[in-house]
């Protein structure tokens, strides 16, 4: 999985909502690799990240992470921009501690 440990290491300072569109990614990418054929070390791998985007939300925004989220609905365009964006930020660094 390309950029976990960058992931990883911003999700502390992620917004509510950017935490929330972070972690519906990541389990619609599960979902990919498990449908796509992918091995059970690569689910696992997303099925982790999910599980530590989802205790992170839980953790500092205990009503948003309550909300549900519909992993069947696509992005609108600016959901897919700001997503985007936020991929973006997290790689090139420009997130917290998301530096190398």
């Amino acid at each position: 999985m390309r950029g976990e440990k960058r992931l990883r290491a911003a999700l502390p300072h992620l917004s509510a909502k950017e935490l929330r569109m972070v972690w519906k990614d990541c389990r619609r990418a599960q979902d990919v690799v498990a449908i796509g054929g992918g091995t059970s070390a690569e689910w696992d791998k997303y099925v982790t990240l999910a599980n530590d985007i989802r205790r992170e939300l839980e953790r500092r925004f205990p009503e948003d992470a309550k909300k549900p989220i519909d992993y069947t609905k696509d992005w609108t365009p600016e959901e897919y921009d700001r997503l985007t964006a936020i991929h973006r930020r997290i790689q090139k660094g420009m997130v917290g501690g998301s530096a190398k």
